[in-house]
């Protein structure tokens, strides 16, 4: 990508030599290829040159400008930018504000991003499920999740069908505002709409009931993702295991993490913790000794506080 931006600029000064006019179309290409890779201040350069060359900016110089500043987090030229759009009458399109909200998500300023989604019927601008999703995640980042189930209500009420990025977005967010229920509501929502969940919708929501204590109903969101034949990752593990835990099911958090090899995942240190606490809480001590040593043979290093309970423990039974 870098050779590639290089390049761009590179074809772009060598036309007045050559005795070709650079116009809107060949300057939004280089933008846009400064803006793919990662040069944002070229970008932004450029965009100066085009007007002092008496090249106009279009819509699509814009946008460019914008997501190259949205890609290197650069959250207050890319607000200019779309003031600067206003001021010389340059029309925004939805492209435009999905663009700005971006880089609001990008840099956790989850109260812009809901700003602009709100701002656009102003400028006679409809939003689009990209525009709620990114504003969405802006909002998840924030623990905002009133804010992510507003959004979704804004989705419906655009008559817009919400992705599988929406409503990640939205479990995530209720997983971090220890809402549950309404975390397997919208998993629900989304099998009955027939909108695909991911290994992230699944790993959220059993997060989320593991985070409530619900180890049934985290587990049961475990069961239905590996009966979809979805692939479980880490995450999803540690949190179905930590449920088993909170659950006081040691015996159901040991199988769990002894299926973690059999899906070609390597457990870390939170899935021994979980597994090791959940045997010593329901005083299986000689199952907990033999799973600390299993993380010391995949050269995991011990949670001190559970290493030392442990070595308490073993000092008070006698056991070796």
């Amino acid at each position: 990508k870098a050779g590639q931006w290089q390049l761009a600029l590179t074809l772009l000064g060598s036309m007045p030599s050559l005795r070709v006019a650079a116009d809107a179309i060949c300057c939004n290409a280089a933008v846009s290829a400064c803006g793919k890779g990662g040069q944002w201040h070229a970008a932004l350069e450029l965009l100066d040159t085009m007007s002092r060359s008496g090249v106009s900016p279009n819509v699509i110089t814009f946008n460019a400008a914008i997501s190259a500043c949205a890609a290197g987090e650069s959250l207050g030229r890319a607000l200019g930018l779309l003031h600067e759009m206003r001021q010389q009458r340059v029309a925004r399109s939805t492209g435009t504000f999905n663009a700005a909200v971006s880089a609001c998500e990008r840099c956790h300023r989850w109260e812009f991003a809901l700003d602009l989604s709100t701002s656009m019927q102003w400028a006679s601008v409809s939003p689009d499920v990209i525009t709620f999703s990114t504003a969405m995640s802006a909002c998840e980042k924030g623990n905002q999740w009133p804010a992510v189930f507003s959004l979704l209500r804004r989705v419906r009420l655009q008559r817009l069908e919400p992705d599988c990025a929406s409503c990640n977005a939205a479990v995530s967010a209720c997983e971090k505002g220890r809402r549950w229920y309404r975390a397997l509501g919208v998993l629900e929502h989304m099998l009955f709409r027939q909108v695909a969940p991911d290994t992230i919708t699944y790993s959220a929501a059993t997060s989320a009931c593991e985070a409530a204590r619900c180890w049934e109903h985290a587990l049961g969101v475990f069961s239905l993702l590996t009966g979809l034949q979805l692939s479980p990752n880490t995450v999803t593990y540690n949190a179905a295991i930590s449920a088993c835990e909170k659950g006081d099911q040691w015996q159901l958090s040991s199988k769990l993490l002894g299926s973690m090899p059999w899906r070609r995942l390597r457990p870390n240190v939170i899935s021994f913790s979980a597994a090791i606490l959940a045997c010593s809480g329901s005083r299986q001590w000689q199952a907990a000794l033999a799973l600390q040593q299993q993380s010391w043979e995949h050269f995991i290093e011990p949670d001190h506080t559970i290493y030392n309970m442990l070595l308490m423990e073993c000092e008070q039974r006698g056991l070796p």
